[in-house]
């Protein structure tokens, strides 16, 4: 499962100079807010396939900010990634941090412009909101048929390995069936669980 699955947003935007430190301002003010963030620069570790890595991030977040200026709305892989987001039913929430040239589809959404004012408090608000909603029902009825099938197929096809805890959660976050706060707390009794085994 890929450690995506812990964040909260995925920040898409374009590498530019002038955007850096509102980047940086909006990662300390997730922070500040424990809503936890996936961004390029700082989850994509040196040998790791970005494009996959990214998609990865896309499928486990929430929501997905979209930090708009002239060069993001020309970007493909900004494009790419509010796109394929959207097709996910991710939430969108659109920035606007400079400029007026707005992706027609982006447009029909209601967006922030921080270029006059900061709406920090709005974009904060919104974001807790979709936090605080589950990604689907919670666990019921998902240890039935459906698994035992997702079992039989994933032993017949993994034979290279044994079924691994990761893999379970990973089936239930693909039928929604798992929230992210489930999956957050399930890996930190995990993580403590390890940390007392070892000598």
């Amino acid at each position: 499962m890929p450690d995506a699955v812990l964040h909260d947003v995925f920040v898409s935007y374009k590498h530019e100079s002038r955007t850096r430190h509102f980047i940086e301002v909006l990662e300390t003010r997730l922070d500040k807010a424990k809503i936890t963030c996936w961004r390029d620069k700082n989850n994509i570790r040196i040998g790791q396939q970005w494009s996959r890595e990214i998609d990865n991030a896309l499928r486990a977040c929430r929501a997905v900010i979209i930090v708009i200026t002239p060069e993001a709305t020309k970007s493909q892989y900004v494009t790419y990634e509010w796109c394929f987001a959207a097709g996910l039913g991710k939430g969108i929430l659109p920035v606007l941090f400079e400029g007026d040239d707005i992706h027609a589809k982006l447009r029909e959404r209601e967006y922030l412009d921080f270029r006059l004012n900061d709406p920090w408090d709005k974009l904060i608000n919104e974001l807790q909101t979709i936090q605080s909603q589950p990604t689907g029902v919670e666990v019921e009825g998902v240890l039935g048929q459906d698994l035992t099938v997702w079992l039989e197929q994933l032993a017949t096809s993994r034979t290279s390995r044994p079924i691994e805890f990761d893999d379970l959660i990973e089936f239930l976050m693909s039928r929604r069936s798992i929230t992210h706060a489930q999956v957050r707390k399930i890996q930190d009794i995990i993580t403590l669980h390890r940390s007392t085994l070892k000598p």
